[in-house]
């Protein structure tokens, strides 16, 4: 639900571009409340919105009244974040928060579980300019995919083709479907190539992984000498309703982008929503020796990593531990439905890598360019570690 609200001189419009937030209201002359769950999905952690206001610097408490993250801890709540410029995010960081009891809605509604306590957030904020722009965590919106893919195309473009993936159950009443972006030295013989397919953003609150897809692609289209050695198609955001819609971790429903929704991550099997349709169609046409799933643990101070049975203990894995600034914590086998693409297309390398939402890398002061620096040293160990088992992922 986007909304406009003003009290007095200040506005707040989550009726911008993938915006979201609701019910805001004021509930004492510094203090405003808001919600953040869409329709019934289950759960909730995502808001994006823009405060208008004289930016004086006038301090205000905002509280986002219905979060329910596993953990609901200060540290927990540390992507929150502000920007005055849309480009650089600012965290609030633990001394200009709190959290705070749940407030239900009016009505009320069947809402969280035994792991997901629903609770509220208050933040502490200075309006220092006209425009500020608030967002948990830090938002990737389809208008900034569209930027990333353009610029991209602009600087590389022999090495760049765009891709249609296909379309979602709104995208007619969105104008936004499922795209990628394949790079690669195309004065290569295919042949020669290994291909990956790299998607992120089923979970659209997930945007570390997003960022960190987006590294990855920076990096690859700069570097020469991959090109000529890889076929990547990456997507940044397979779930284009649910980011549209405000939603934090199911998509939107055909026919009423406010019920519970779906989980993409669960579709795999039996296909029953556009997106996994049209993944499983790219794939079959693609022909991927990688598929490549980036998301992000919200409550994890260590990445973790899944892959097939048969590369568990392989220089897959052993140069991606290397790459990485920040400890891979488990190498875990892959789950029937993670495994789901080798088991249909017969696709010989499956992982999932769960990046980090809460942990920057070392030298980084915000969250943003240390989920994109991630992401290049992801691309950094797969490219290594596959190259060295080239000879074990031999298809057509």
């Amino acid at each position: 639900m986007q909304e406009t609200r003003s009290f007095g001189c200040i506005t707040f419009d989550s009726a911008i571009h993938c915006g979201c937030g609701h019910g805001f209201k004021q509930i004492a002359p510094d203090t405003f409340r808001f919600w953040s769950r869409e329709g019934m999905e289950p759960y909730s952690w995502r808001f994006y919105f823009k405060i208008v206001s004289p930016g004086t610097g006038r301090e205000i408490v905002l509280e986002v009244a219905d979060f329910n993250n596993t953990g609901n801890t200060k540290w927990h709540e540390g992507a929150t974040c502000y920007s005055t410029n849309r480009e650089l995010w600012r965290e609030f960081g633990p001394n200009r928060l709190e959290i705070v009891p749940y407030t239900p809605p009016v009505p009320p509604a069947a809402y969280g579980d035994s792991t997901h306590e629903p609770y509220g957030v208050r933040y502490k904020l200075k309006l220092t300019h006209p425009e500020i722009w608030i967002a948990s965590p830090t938002p990737f919106t389809l208008e900034n995919q569209d930027i990333l893919f353009e610029r991209i195309l602009e600087n590389a473009p022999d090495n760049v083709r765009l891709v249609t993936i296909g379309e979602t159950y709104h995208s007619a009443v969105t104008g936004y479907g499922m795209k990628g972006i394949r790079i690669s030295d195309f004065s290569v013989p295919a042949e020669n190539k290994l291909r990956c397919f790299v998607i992120a953003g089923e979970h659209p609150s997930e945007s570390a992984g997003i960022y960190a897809c987006a590294g990855m692609m920076k990096k690859f289209v700069n570097s020469p000498e991959l090109l000529k050695e890889f076929d990547i198609c990456f997507m940044t955001l397979s779930n284009p309703d649910g980011i549209f819609y405000g939603r934090t971790y199911h998509n939107t429903a055909p026919d009423d982008p406010g019920g519970k929704g779906y989980n993409i991550l669960l579709d795999y099997h039996d296909e029953l929503h556009p997106e996994t349709r049209n993944i499983s169609r790219f794939i079959a046409g693609f022909k991927p020796h990688v598929f490549l799933r980036l998301h992000n643990g919200r409550h994890r101070k260590t990445y973790d990593c899944w892959i097939n049975d048969n590369f568990l203990d392989s220089p897959v894995v052993e140069e991606l531990r290397a790459a990485m600034s920040l400890e891979i914590d488990g190498i875990h086998p892959a789950s029937a439905r993670q495994d789901m693409v080798y088991e249909k297309h017969g696709v010989p390398v499956t992982i999932t890598f769960e990046t980090l939402l809460l942990e920057k890398n070392p030298g980084f002061d915000n969250f943003k360019n240390s989920y994109i620096r991630t992401g290049e040293e992801i691309l950094n160990g797969i490219t290594v570690g596959l190259w060295r088992i080239k000879p074990k992922l031999n298809r057509q």
